[in-house]
C-alpha cells in the first residue's frame, strides 16, 4: 500500500511539472487572441487555446507520466473528454465574467480561479483513461 502512494505521489508530481508546458501554451495562444482580436468573445478564446493545450498535453502525459502506448481509440475518448471538458470550462469562464463574478478584472484572472478544479479534473481522468487497456 505504501508504494502505491508513493508511486501515486511521484506520478501527481511529475503531471504537476509536465502541466506547465500546455499551460504556457493555453495562456499565450488565451492572451494572444484576447489581445489581437479583441471582439473575440472569452468563450471561443478560451476554447481554441485550451484544445491546442489539451493535445500537448495528452501526448506529454501518456508518453511520460503514465507510460502507456498512446492508441487511436484512446485519443479518440479523450478528445470526446477534452471537448465536454472545455465547452464546460469555457462556458463557466464567461458566466463568471459576463456576470463579474469576481469584479473588473481582466479575463485572465477568470481562466486562473479555475485552474485547480480543472489539474484535479483531467488528472483523475488522464489517469483512469490512459490505464485503461485499449488498443489500436
Amino acid at each position: 500500500m505504501q508504494i502505491f502512494k508513493e508511486n501515486e505521489l511521484k506520478r501527481i508530481t511529475k503531471y504537476f511539472f509536465l502541466t506547465f508546458i500546455p499551460l504556457g501554451v493555453d495562456f499565450f495562444l488565451f492572451s494572444l487572441l484576447n489581445n489581437s482580436f479583441s471582439n473575440l468573445p472569452i468563450f471561443f478564446s478560451n476554447l481554441i487555446s485550451s484544445s491546442t493545450a489539451f493535445t500537448i498535453s495528452y501526448n506529454l502525459d501518456s508518453r511520460l507520466v503514465f507510460k502507456v502506448r498512446r492508441s487511436l481509440n484512446r485519443f479518440f475518448i479523450y478528445v470526446i473528454y477534452s471537448f465536454v471538458s472545455i465547452y464546460s470550462f469555457s462556458y463557466l469562464i464567461s458566466f463568471l465574467y459576463s456576470n463579474q463574478i469576481f469584479f473588473d478584472y481582466p479575463k485572465t484572472v477568470y481562466k486562473v480561479s479555475l485552474l485547480p478544479i480543472s489539474f484535479l479534473t483531467n488528472y483523475f481522468f488522464k489517469r483512469v483513461l490512459l490505464q485503461l487497456k485499449i488498443e489500436k
